[in-house]
């Protein structure tokens, strides 16, 4: 397999994604309405001549495809793209004329990973009527499987969303031969053994965070009843690796978007480094705790997770590695610690409820973590001040943080279940 030695810094990939949302009435935000009232099927319709996206049907829901890119934070400029897009057909209603009653309604997006439609509606539109994704893969166990739905599309009224990460290399004429780094990044993603090396890894630092982050139920009925999004499911396109195992709540804010695709990378730097973190922990039980969407088995795993990086990671300083590389690094102490703070103090059910289509539209798509934390302890820089201004309730935030932050220790799990 193509690796790197530790003392080697691997090429970075670009990452992308194209998640589903679902369009809803706002007056019945709980009944999603089917997406081919406002997108011919089967097509792709773009929308915005500055964004490189696409926006197109999926078995009910919209899917948006917006540029991958190197940078996270030009990618979550390109998730904010394609919303804007999404929000402009919304606005515009533009459906089809039969359809014209739907002018009188108005219409939200919903990040719900699991909704339901009407009888009616499965009947009469072709998207709905049958799944159309592309058949997907699944390690268990180490074995790789296909993915299959469990249920009739026509029977059942519930459809899901997901959240699929992309990792890759881009596709254009002579990229591999265009520098030693680009032939090893292609050469990686080439190799056969990568994508279950990859899906193993995204379960553990990906997967379980998700579980971490996003406790709802309907995860749990997604997987094991709808079989959509359980652990292990990818697929192997032609530029590289796709994760396909999150549900859609990246949606909700950039900074939600931000952590999973930081994550990726450091799953992607991890198995590139030949790390085998898959090795060490017991994967069966990380697929349940996916699965089932068990949080305190998932919190429990992320603490065995964090004694292996402890020995693998920290202190080989891999971080460092990285640093000045225009890379931002999950797995590193302190921003775990934050990682884990922002997981117990700024929960989906409280904090980011909906799509927040105002973040995604302002400077908060360039926000990674850190700097999301940042503005929530000290208040938004002050440009003509040069300064942040902090609020009381910024105050508040920050000795939250601090008495956090006395407490927490990288290898205790109490920061965590104490929380739950």
């Amino acid at each position: 397999m193509s690796t790197f030695s530790l003392n080697q810094t691997p090429y970075h990939p670009r990452v992308g994604t194209d998640p589903e949302l679902f369009i809803v009435d706002k007056k019945n935000p709980k009944v999603g309405i089917p997406s081919e009232l406002f997108l011919p099927a089967n097509k792709d319709v773009l929308q915005d001549p500055w964004i490189s996206t696409n926006v197109k049907v999926d078995n009910g829901a919209i899917e948006i495809n917006p540029s991958s890119a190197v940078c996270l934070q030009g990618l979550n400029g390109q998730i904010a793209g394609t919303l804007r897009s999404v929000a402009n057909i919304l606005r515009n209603k533009t459906t089809k004329g039969r359809f014209a009653v739907v002018e009188r309604r108005e219409f939200g997006l919903s990040a719900s990973s699991v909704i339901n439609f009407k009888q009616k509606d499965i009947q009469a539109f072709r998207s709905l009527g049958a799944f159309g994704c592309e058949p997907s893969l699944v390690c268990e166990g180490g074995v790789v499987i296909d993915s299959v739905p469990f249920v009739d599309p026509l029977v059942e009224l519930k459809r899901t969303a997901g959240y699929h990460i992309h990792l890759g290399y881009p596709q254009r004429d002579g990229y591999d031969r265009a520098s030693p780094g680009a032939q090893r990044l292609t050469s990686f993603f080439k190799d056969v053994e990568t994508p279950v090396k990859l899906v193993q890894t995204c379960d553990l630092v990906v997967g379980l965070v998700g579980v971490l982050i996003d406790p709802d139920p309907a995860n749990s009925w997604r997987r094991q009843t709808m079989g959509y999004g359980r652990a292990g499911e990818f697929r192997t396109p032609k530029w590289g690796f796709e994760y396909r195992v999150l549900p859609n709540f990246p949606l909700r804010h950039p900074v939600l978007a931000w952590i999973v695709h930081c994550l990726a990378r450091d799953a992607y730097f991890a198995v590139a480094w030949d790390l085998k973190l898959y090795d060490k922990i017991n994967m069966v039980n990380v697929a349940h705790a996916i699965n089932t969407n068990d949080r305190d088995s998932a919190a429990e795993l992320w603490l065995e997770l964090k004694n292996i990086l402890d020995e693998v990671w920290f202190k080989n300083k891999l971080a460092s590695a990285l640093k000045g590389r225009g890379s931002t690094v999950m797995f590193r102490q302190e921003t775990i610690k934050k990682l884990e703070f922002f997981i117990t103090h700024y929960p989906l059910s409280k904090k980011f409820r909906t799509i927040d289509l105002i973040s995604w539209s302002s400077s908060d798509t360039s926000l990674g973590l850190e700097n999301f934390l940042a503005e929530q302890m000290d208040g938004r820089y002050d440009y003509n001040g040069g300064h942040r201004k902090a609020s009381d309730k910024n105050k508040a935030i920050k000795k939250q943080f601090d008495e956090f932050s006395r407490e927490w220790e990288l290898l205790f799990d109490a920061s965590l279940l104490r929380y739950f």
